[in-house]
């Protein structure tokens, strides 16, 4: 479990020029472990909140039950009184999500012969 002053200084200080995405309820940020390690690091924007509460344990225990060399794994977890964090590795190609999206306004022509 990392401490929260250890991902403050991983994403230097959740500095916006590090934000990867923002969401409803967490903006998730890039950032450089000690070890040179690139980390993508999504931060509750409201840990106390009971939604984000709610988002946060239902995302930790879906990843830790889909456990499959294709899947994004769960590198760590930080939880203070206020803070809910949770470390994934960084996708430099950009998340599944937008990938998908990119699929669906790219048009597909085809030639038909009768």
């Amino acid at each position: 479990m990392f401490h929260f002053r250890e991902l403050q200084v991983t994403t230097n200080n959740f500095n916006n020029k590090n934000i990867l995405r923002k969401g409803g309820f967490e903006n998730v940020y890039k950032g450089v472990l000690s070890g040179r390690s690139l980390v993508a690091v999504k931060r509750l924007k409201n840990g106390n909140a009971i939604r984000g509460e709610i988002q946060f344990q239902t995302e930790v225990k879906m990843i830790s039950l889909a456990v499959h060399w294709n899947l994004l794994r769960l590198y760590e977890f930080c939880m203070t009184p206020t803070e809910r964090l949770l470390v994934y590795p960084y996708m430099s190609n950009g998340s599944i999500a937008s990938r998908l999206k990119g699929n669906i306004n790219r048009r597909i022509s085809c030639k038909v012969n009768i």
